[in-house]
């Protein structure tokens, strides 16, 4: 059978309207099809504005 990997992806932002928030986090997962972590990835970006405190309930 042949290996397959598989790539995830998780991108953070400042919030959810893609007009006023920015991407402050990207990261992702290589993984195989036994579902063990092959590699890992993550960075954090300057979203060039601040970033909402969460309001947590």
């Amino acid at each position: 059978m042949e290996e397959i990997e598989l790539l995830a992806i998780d991108i953070e932002t400042t919030g959810l309207d893609p007009r006023d928030h920015r991407i402050c986090e990207f990261g992702a997962v290589k993984f195989n099809s036994l579902g063990e972590i092959i590699d890992t990835f993550s960075i954090l970006v300057n979203p060039g504005r601040s970033i909402p405190f969460p309001a947590y309930k």
